[in-house]
Formats: C-alpha cells, structure tokens, sequence
C-alpha cells in the first residue's frame, strides 16, 4: 500500500527521466539488471499471500496483509518468527514479529500490515499486527526465523534464517522468477490453497482478488510428503575379529527429504571395544573409500585385550536440519579357538557349555531342511582319545539356509557359544546334543579341502558294544557313573556325536520306517558279524540283557544325501555307508551322506500252519492305528493278511485299533464303531464266522 501524499508538479524534464528509466527496466529480463536470484527451503511455513495495495483507491480492504500456511505435516511453532518487506531494490527492511503461535498442518496465520484511506472491508481478525507500508504493485517479503531485522544494505538475505522470499513485480529477490506485477485490487495467491511450492515465485503464485485467511480459517491439510530423517545402515568388514586386529565400521547414508538433508554427520559410540565416541568420515580419510559418496567410515583396531563376544556398536546420523536416527554396527569379537575334542570332552555334557569359542574344521555334512538347521564341522587336528569327539553341530536357524554360508569341504572357522541342546525341552528324557549356536561368524577359509578319514564301524575300526547300553550310571548318564565308551553302547555314539563315519556292509534288521520328511532303517555292519543274537529271518533279538547297541538306526536327513530306499528285513547294503553320527528321538543315528545299491531282501511273508479239527488257533495283530478315515486298501491288506497269512485264526487280539474319530483330539476315546469290524469281516470271505468283542 502507499500512503496517499499531495500532489506535486514535477517538472517536465523530470518526468520524461523517470518514464524513460521505466521503459529501459521493463525491457530488462528479471534476472538481469543486478537482479538477485535467490532459493530458499520452505517445506513447512510458506508465505501464502502478499497483497499492498489495502486502503488504495478502488481497493476493498482497508489494509495490506502478508498470509502465512503451513503445507507440512507436523506442527510448527512461529515463536521468534518474523516477517519483513522491503521495496522491490531497496535494502533496508521493515519487521513485524510473529506471536508464538503453534501453526497446525493446513492452517493459516494472517500478519496485518499498514492501513490507508481507502478501502471498505476490514480484514479478518490478524494473528500479527504490523505497521509496514508496502507497495501495491513490487516488492519482496521474507519469512524468518529469527525476529532480528535483516542488516541494512541487505538486496536479499540468505541463510538459514530465511524459510521463505517472494518478490513480486520488478523485485530483485525472488524465487527462481518474480511474480508478475500486482496492483490496488489484486494480491499473489499461492496455487492449491498454499500448498504449490517449487521455489519458483512465477510458477507457485497467481495474480487474483486478495482472500485474506487467518489461523480460525478451515484447515486445509496439504497431500505433501512427509519429512523423512537421515538415516544409515552400519556395517563392519569383516565382521569378525579376533582382538588386535583391524576393521572397517561403515555407515551407508540415505539423506532426509522435505526438505533434503545437508551437513550430514556421523558419529558412533565405540567404547566396548576400546574406542570413544568417534566420528565418521566420507573425506577419503581414515578407512574412506570414496569421498562424498554418503559411505561414512572409519578404521579402527581394538585392543587385543578386548571383551569377547558380539558387539551392537550404536552410530548416530545426523543433519544440518536437527533430524537424526540411530543405526546399529554389528561386530563379533572372535573368542580364542578350542579344539573340537576339547569342547566335547570325554563326557556326555561338555566342558565349555554356555561359553563362547571359536573353532576350526572341516565341515562334512549340511542339514537344511526342518526345524534344525545348520552344518557339521570335524577336527582337523584330532587327539589319540577315542572317548572324545571331533565332530560338532553348529546350528544357524531354524528356518535359515546354511548352504549360503558353507558347503561340504570348506574349512571354515566359526565363533559362537557352545549350548547342550536338549530336543523336547528340560524335562525330556532325551539325551543332549553338543552344538555351536549364535549369535555366530562363520568364515570360509578355503574351499574343496578333503574330508577326513571317517571313523569305520566295525571290523577294522572301533567296534560298537554288542551288549551293554549303560551298567554303571546311577540316575541319569549325563551326570553319574562313568564314561566308557568301550563297553556302554550310549557312551560310545556319545563318543562319536558329530563326527564323519563308515559302516560296512549293512545289513537291515528291520523295514524302512517312512516319516514323511525322512526316512530310517535300522542295520547292522559287517554283514551281522558283530551282532548279537539274530532271528532265523535277519531281525535282532531284544532280551533283558541285552539292548543291542550294536544296532545303528539310518537316517536320510542329511542334504543332497540319498533318500533311503524301501527295503525289509534282510536287505544288504554291499560296501561302505557314508554319514555323520547324530542323535534325535532317542536314539543316536548315521545321517547318511553316501549309500551304496542295496540286494533286496529274499525273504518271503510267513504263512501259519493252518489249525487241525482239535486245535485252537489264537493270535494277536497290530494293526497300525486303524481308524475310520484309512481307505479300502488298508482294509483289504489286513483282510488279506489275517485271512491267508494268520490262516484264519479262531480268536485274535487286536493291537493299535484308534476310537471312533480317529486321530482327531475331541474327547472320544469309544472304539466301538461296528462298521469297520464288519467292512474287515466282509473282505474275509474264507471265515464268515468271525465276531468282535
């Protein structure tokens, strides 16, 4: 607005200078002329609305106003804000502070400046009085941060004090481009309702009738993207040291937007091993890389005296904005290496239990299916103890995928916490296995180094106990008695958990046991020398003395192992059985890793003597949980076997016959649904006079 004054007669002379200066400027590009083109960050509080030409003739209100919006997301506060305008060239401005108002996202704060003499509309109710006279038509307003008036012979301030310029009609500070020039009924109105902002005065704002809103206005929330943090993602390489050793700590920066981040730092607490609160650097120095490639780094080597163990090192990014988030570093610091045997020990439950080590082998097999997951690693460097192991488990994750992090014939060396893991928790009866667990660094040393000689099973190696499972433990074997792997069978797979072993010439004792996921069947080496009494058709005999430890148990868990076959007692496997000794369920069992071609058991089904005129045939049968969902094919097996193989006996005991649901767990436990004894009876045909009871 300009203040109305008396005219004046100017001479003719003066006029003709001044039109003349005007014509030259108006023919002047906006960015010549010694015109300052300037840019500042406004992704929060924008001005909205200048209009000067309040209280001039024809104009409707009666005072200028600068309009302010909040097109951000989060509330601002204006406490120690200020606006100032100043004529389109001048250099001295003039400043209304800001009360200390918080501007909700979408709201709006009105700033009332100078009164003039025209004009018939009040404005609305001003959040912030000043007494500024602007120009209906150029001239630059900047809003601030701080409620110190710019310094005198200032054409355009800069900084970070400045969160908003616009310069309309022939100002010499602007955005990008001024707006065009304003006049006594027309204001510049920010497109969208305040929320366009391109940093280009030209571009954001319109010339149109001034529409003055103030902080009880509606909100008009804009759809802008939120401000976002610096934020960074750490790592160490390598990520496993022993102490002593050096290490590089990075951290890979993406910076903030709305707006962009600058003057972007790091830095990251390094006091657990040895170090201080320490910056990062992206000078090339340091450890440095690349300069400014936003990869903060730094070198640093621990003291070899350092705690051992895993290390979260805490790094902090950080802008000139005041936005920060916090990262994290993760660092293993190696513990000393322990031979295998050492860690197993002559004993079921071993010496280093709960304590981090590191150790170094062979890894001999991979498990990557089911809950237990992970790899096996062998001594390189064996003691002349057969009572200690030099094979162990090292678990990475139920549902991880070891065959990323090695593959058979890698000597690697591994750091983690050595666990007796008991399958079934605390109270189960099951033995413990010795295994490595995490949190753990795994490296590769070399690859495609052979595996060790396996430990052969039998003739020409260490021959299993044929007869005594254990005889001098008092209570449980883990804690009592004494370990003697020579004449206990469960000290002497103790002795071998983990480790890469050979069985000859297998013979199977029983018929392979399908679980679906895996499959097992129980043999004997050496073609049954060893063994201890055997059936006249090939099985093993269990007598009260005798728990045939001799018996080993296969297992096709192993990766990229052979499935094992489908065999029946008797069927031989010719050569060497390759795997590694494991335990699971209850038992200790080779996961089979190599299998030669098997002879196929020559026994044929047993046919009973059929009962005379005067004899009573009596026998019992296992029908392996028969419930009503199994389909005729079961049915018609077991009709065929009682019918032709049992001969028909006159009374026989039913074993493992499932209630009337099945295996459904809903409280029914009666066995009494007559139709599956009746669909038995009806497949029976040669003996109609068969009856339940």
């Amino acid at each position: 607005m300009h203040s109305i004054h008396p005219r004046r007669r100017w001479p003719a002379i003066a006029i003709a200078c001044v039109l003349n200066l005007a014509l030259l400027f108006s023919l002047l590009p906006a960015n010549l002329g010694g015109a300052n083109v300037a840019l500042a960050a406004s992704s929060t509080v924008v001005i909205s609305q200048v209009y000067g030409g309040g209280g001039n003739t024809g104009a409707t209100y009666k005072n200028d106003y600068i309009e302010l919006f909040n097109r951000g997301s989060a509330p601002v506060s204006l406490a120690g804000w200020s606006v100032q305008y100043a004529s389109s060239t001048g250099t001295s401005w003039q400043k209304t502070d800001l009360t200390g108002v918080t501007l909700q996202p979408g709201q709006y704060y009105l700033v009332q400046q100078a009164q003039g003499a025209g004009g018939t509309v009040p404005l609305p109710p001003p959040d912030a009085i000043g007494t500024t006279t602007m120009s209906s038509a150029s001239g630059k307003v900047v809003l601030a941060n701080t409620n110190t008036v710019f310094t005198a012979g200032t054409a355009c301030p800069s900084g970070a004090n400045v969160i908003d310029i616009v310069g309309f009609g022939g100002a010499n500070c602007f955005e990008g481009a001024p707006t065009p020039t304003l006049n006594n009924t027309t204001g510049a109105i920010r497109l969208a309702n305040g929320c366009t902002d391109t940093d280009n005065n030209s571009l954001d704002f319109v010339v149109g009738a001034p529409t003055p809103r103030n902080s009880a206005s509606p909100l008009a929330p804009c759809n802008v993207a939120a401000p976002t943090n610096p934020t960074g993602i750490g790592a160490a390489t390598p990520a496993a040291i022993y102490g002593g050793e050096a290490t590089l700590l990075t951290v890979v920066v993406t910076p903030g937007t709305n707006p962009n981040s600058t003057g972007i730092t790091v830095a990251a607490d390094l006091t657990t091993i040895g170090g201080a609160i320490q910056p990062f650097f992206d000078d090339g120095s340091n450890g440095d890389a690349v300069a400014n490639d936003l990869t903060y780094s730094y070198l640093i080597t621990p003291p070899a005296n350092v705690a051992s163990g895993a290390k979260t090192l805490s790094a902090t990014v950080t802008d000139a904005q005041g936005r920060s988030s916090v990262t994290a570093i993760a660092l293993i610091i190696r513990p000393p290496v322990v031979a295998i045997h050492a860690i197993q020990g002559a004993a079921h439950l071993s010496p280093y239990a709960n304590t981090p080590v590191t150790i170094r082998g062979i890894v001999t097999a991979l498990r990557t299916a089911g809950s237990t997951r992970g790899f096996y690693v062998q001594e390189v460097t064996p003691d002349a103890d057969d009572a200690t192991s030099e094979g162990i488990f090292v678990f990475t994750g139920s549902s991880s995928t070891p065959a990323a992090q090695v593959a058979v014939g890698d000597l690697v060396e591994v750091s983690g916490a050595v666990i007796e893991f008991r399958s079934g928790g605390s109270s189960s009866t099951n033995l413990t296995v010795t295994e490595l667990t995490g949190p753990l660094a795994i490296t590769r040393v070399s690859s495609g180094t052979a595996l060790p000689a396996p430990i052969i099973l039998g003739a020409g190696g260490r021959v299993p106990p044929n007869v005594v499972i254990e005889d001098d433990a008092a209570g449980s074997v883990e804690t009592s008695g004494v370990f003697d792997p020579a004449n206990d069978g469960i000290d002497f797979y103790e002795s071998l958990e983990g480790m890469y072993v050979q069985v000859n010439d297998a013979v199977a004792t029983g018929a392979t046991r399908n679980f679906t996921t895996n499959r097992e069947i129980s043999v004997v080496g050496d073609n049954g020398a060893n063994a201890g009494v055997l059936t006249p058709r090939g099985g093993i005999v269990l007598t009260p003395g005798d728990f045939n430890p001799e018996r080993i148990i296969l297992n096709d868990w192993i990766a990229n192992g052979p499935t094992l076959p489908t065999v029946s007692v008797g069927a031989k496997f010719p050569g060497a059985t390759l795997g590694v000794m494991d335990y699971s369920f209850g038992n200790f069992k080779l996961e089979v890793s190599q299998l030669p071609g098997n002879q196929p058991s020559t026994l044929v089904r047993e046919v009973a003597a059929p009962a005379t005129a005067h004899q009573l045939a009596i026998a019992t049968y296992n029908v392996e949980n028969l419930d009503p969902g199994d389909g005729p094919a079961k049915f018609d097996a077991l009709a065929n076997q009682i019918v032709n193989n049992l001969q028909s006996p006159d009374l026989i005991a039913i074993e493992e016959l499932q209630d009337n649901t099945g295996p459904t767990n809903d409280g029914v436990v009666a066995a009494d649904r007559r139709w599956r004894c009746w669909w038995l009876r009806s497949r029976m045909r040669a003996a109609p006079s068969i009856r339940h009871a």
